[in-house]
């Protein structure tokens, strides 16, 4: 783990940056917390169960709903698959010409164009609030699996996920690399649609780099309904234009990321189209 200070019209804010879920997880295991005698059926398994399934992710069964949205939006995005010739040491055709030239790229074989892309960081604020009912988290959850999973086949992909607890003097996030080589589904689920990320290990880390029991509310200065404030998470998290942040879930579930999930990781991936 490392961290960063960062400071804004927010105030002052702690940042710990872990390289992936494992280690994460480790740390969140160090914590004796009193939400484990909490209300499981608001934050789910214990520490140390909800420590595993972040490492096993679910299981295949509650991986259906993301992979149906995944095969509506895959025909949306085909006309990504485009390619070029180009000179390689292997391939499947010979370049006579370079052959006899000594050269040793001398076959040719297609590349997909989108390799070309520049990476694009994706962070996901896991964090929803108390109002977000189980379908509503599973839905966002779902949404968040399949752009990712698209995504991450069309270009490179950088994903992260987040949590920010503070308030207008006192704050504190976390940032967690995630692997897309090869990215898990049920893992990516685990991380974005259960309670135990949402509202137990996310609060967990964070409240208690804080050194407090306070169990937090959103930090820079509003709710992710306000773009301000999803713009000052942006600045903190060292997001550049190009990449995409997914604010926490909030009190509505008329948000076209639940209430219509199919367009939102369209429009979603339709940004993307013109970024190199």
């Amino acid at each position: 783990m490392r961290t960063y200070k960062h400071s804004g019209e927010h105030g002052h804010i702690d940042v710990a940056v872990y390289d992936n879920v494992a280690e994460w997880s480790a740390v969140c295991g160090t914590y004796a917390d009193r939400s484990d005698w909490r209300d499981a059926k608001f934050e789910g398994a214990g520490i140390k169960r909800a420590r595993a399934l972040m490492i096993d992710g679910v299981a295949e069964a509650e991986t259906k709903m993301a992979r149906d949205l995944i095969d509506k939006v895959d025909a949306h995005f085909s006309d990504r698959q485009k390619y070029k010739r180009v000179h390689s040491y292997v391939g499947a055709r010979v370049h006579v010409g370079k052959m006899l030239g000594g050269s040793p790229k001398c076959v040719v074989r297609r590349k997909r164009i989108s390799d070309d892309f520049a990476p694009v960081k994706v962070v996901v604020e896991i964090q929803v609030s108390a109002g977000m009912t189980e379908w509503a988290l599973a839905k966002r959850g779902a949404a968040v699996a399949a752009l990712t999973h698209v995504m991450a086949k069309e270009r490179p992909v950088e994903l992260w996920i987040a949590a920010a607890l503070g308030n207008r003097n006192d704050s504190a996030a976390s940032m967690v690399r995630v692997s897309t080589t090869p990215l898990s589904i049920s893992q990516m689920l685990a991380l974005c649609a259960t309670k135990e990320a949402a509202r137990r290990l996310s609060f967990i880390e964070v409240k208690r780099r804080m050194n407090t029991t306070w169990t937090g509310g959103w930090a820079f200065n509003g709710d992710p309904t306000d773009e301000r404030r999803n713009q000052l998470a942006r600045d903190a998290f060292r997001l550049k234009p190009q990449d995409i942040f997914i604010a926490g879930g909030y009190l509505t579930e008329q948000d076209a990321i639940i209430s219509d999930p199919v367009a939102w990781v369209n429009k979603q991936l339709a940004d993307q189209r013109g970024l190199t």
